[in-house]
């Protein structure tokens, strides 16, 4: 069963490895992204991690999808934690048949016609459509970075802001305008 949901452009590194996977208990990780599962170099690097114990794999959306529907993979006693660097696996997922709840908006860095929602995550308009797709499918949304720092943010709340996070100064009092 799917224990997490999350979109991160750097897929497998420190906070997903020590902090996400603890946090969840994930024992098995499951990496969708086509570019990724394409180049043999880095197939085989995040192949190489094991997390917490968690066994990774990368493969191609569709080969995510279809081993994400299998029995192995909806078994409760194989907690997956599921990553993709946008959001549009997650709604290619979803729209297939794969069940999940929730969706963590972990990062997305700067592009050109990127803006920002949250300091760690920036999206274009067409990003956000699928956001909005994929909650419209009943599923939450949220943003949130480290699992034990970063409070959850609610995707409607901040886009309704006009996807910008309320204004904060250093500690975190709001800034007058």
């Amino acid at each position: 069963m799917i224990a997490l949901a999350r979109i991160d452009e750097r897929l497998v590194h420190g906070q997903v490895a020590v902090k996400w996977t603890e946090h969840v208990k994930a024992n098995r990780i499951v990496v969708a992204d086509d570019e990724t599962s394409n180049n043999s170099m880095m197939r085989n690097l995040f192949s190489s991690f094991s997390p917490n114990g968690a066994k990774v794999e990368v493969l191609t959306v569709n080969e995510a999808t279809a081993r994400l529907l299998t029995a192995e993979y909806t078994d409760p006693s194989v907690r997956i934690m599921v990553l993709a660097k946008t959001p549009k696996p997650f709604l290619d997922m979803l729209e297939a048949g794969v069940a999940f709840g929730e969706l963590n908006a972990g990062n997305m860095g700067t592009k050109p016609g990127r803006k920002k929602c949250v300091g760690y995550f920036h999206a274009t308009d067409e990003e956000l459509g699928t956001m909005k797709a994929i909650r419209a499918k009943g599923v939450a949304v949220y943003f949130q970075n480290i699992c034990d720092m970063d409070a959850k943010k609610e995707f409607d709340a901040v886009v309704d802001q006009g996807g910008q996070e309320e204004k904060r100064g250093f500690f975190g009092f709001k800034k007058s305008k």
